[in-house]
């Protein structure tokens, strides 16, 4: 019997069942294309334990059966602002059985590890091109899959998978500031799929093989090769929080004495989301409201001296104290342009238990990866709250199920800097 090469190729859910059939022998695929998708659905609903509850609203709304339904912000809004969580889809539209499995399973059981499988990367059988987008919220999931394909697989799997990182969401290309317009997804995430399966497929090593890793620096709004995610000559810098001042600043060294700052959390007045990496039109970098408010702890560079690039993995440390059993901290990191206007980069949230104590506990926040050039004159802005509504859910702060919770309770929210509380956000510069 003659084996015909075999390719797969598919995006989102698409995208999903390739990594399905990616073990698959007999004869199996010769070469994988993933767009836009990863083998965890859990870590893309819950990001640092949080719900990602736009993206999930979004796709219960979308997914009305043999065709897809069309969502509007209307029909989103009608579902926020209210408790408990799991009538967010009866509020906006309809029950959505799913929508109610999702929400109800916060931690990763039976039900998520049936979806997802276990250790897909070991077991593929093909090399995979894997495509993400950067405003797209499967991206953390598929740059593990990268890492874990390139560590794991087979010497010849691993050493032929790529990874291209491009300025989109969820099979569109939002603006970027200054207008500047990416080229369309669908056609620019094309394009380098047919040299890859003839290489594959077709055995043409003619072919100039892609590079491990290409991706789109924003800002400079370029793309490059790299060899490896993420790049290796990244040094990570910290900027120490000093809430001192009104704003608050970050500096390059923390304060030498320890002081604090409290804020109330209200879960029923969380801070709105404005852009970020979520299903729907809103995904994306958008302009960021900068008026003040006694739930958001604001501190602030000065003016760059000099370009800075920022990719990779961004992570914040903070030391915290909550007067609640359960509650979120949440970090926003923004690029702030000359003329005062500010634009979202990464974001990142951390749901947990906390036990009264004297002492502040020491947090670690996962934040969004990026590659994003600030340039000379620009500053850095970072935000602490937490919430950021509705692209997580809000922590009801009872440490009952969030899903069904109806009273949520306030909490006074105290923040730690200098000292042996140095909190800082710790950033992945790219030496120029």
């Amino acid at each position: 019997m003659v084996r015909w090469p075999a390719r797969n190729v598919g995006r989102s859910y698409f995208g999903y069942t390739q990594w399905v059939l990616a073990d698959q022998v007999h004869p199996g695929p010769s070469a994988l294309l993933v767009q836009i998708a990863n083998t965890s659905f859990y870590d893309t609903f819950y990001h640092g334990g949080a719900f990602a509850l736009e993206t999930a609203l979004y796709w219960a709304l979308r997914s009305g059966g043999p065709a897809d339904v069309e969502v509007t912000a209307a029909d989103l809004g009608r579902g926020y602002g209210r408790f408990p969580l799991i009538e967010t889809d009866n509020r906006a539209s309809r029950d959505v059985p799913f929508f109610n499995d999702w929400v109800s399973h916060p931690t990763r059981d039976s039900y998520w590890q049936a979806i997802d499988g276990d250790h897909r990367w070991a077991t593929i059988q093909s090399p995979i091109l894997l495509m993400a987008g950067w405003f797209d919220p499967f991206l953390p999931g598929e740059l593990s899959d990268f890492v874990r394909v390139r560590s794991e697989a087979a010497p010849t799997v691993a050493e032929n998978t790529r990874l291209i990182i491009g300025p989109w969401a969820h099979a569109f290309s939002p603006e970027l500031p200054d207008g500047f317009q990416p080229v369309n997804y669908r056609v620019e995430s094309l394009t380098p799929s047919i040299p890859w399966f003839d290489r594959f497929l077709k055995n043409d090593r003619n072919i100039t093989p892609l590079a491990p890793v290409r991706l789109f620096v924003l800002g400079e709004n370029v793309w490059r090769n790299e060899q490896e995610w993420p790049p290796v000559r990244a040094v990570y810098t910290r900027y120490f929080l000093d809430g001192s001042g009104k704003p608050g600043a970050l500096r390059a060294a923390a304060p030498e004495k320890t002081q604090s700052v409290t804020y109330r959390f209200d879960p029923t007045n969380p801070v709105p989301s404005r852009g970020g990496a979520m299903l729907g039109p809103r995904a994306g970098m958008q302009k960021q409201d900068l008026t003040p408010r006694g739930d958001v702890l604001s501190f602030v560079t000065g003016p760059l001296d000099s370009d800075m690039e920022i990719t990779g993995p961004i992570r914040a440390v903070l030391y915290v104290k909550t007067s609640a059993p359960s509650t979120d901290f949440t970090v926003l990191l923004l690029d702030v342009y000359p003329d005062g206007h500010a634009y979202n980069i990464s974001e990142g949230i951390l749901r947990r238990s906390y036990m009264s104590g004297p002492q502040p506990a020491r947090i670690e926040i996962s934040m969004w990866p990026t590659s994003i050039l600030i340039r000379k004159g620009h500053a850095l802005r970072v935000h602490v709250s937490s919430s950021n509504y509705p692209r997580f859910d809000v922590n009801p702060n009872t440490l009952g199920p969030v899903a069904t919770e109806t009273k949520p309770v306030s909490a006074d929210q105290t923040v730690f800097w200098g000292g042996e509380t140095a909190s800082h956000i710790a950033l992945p510069v790219i030496p120029r």
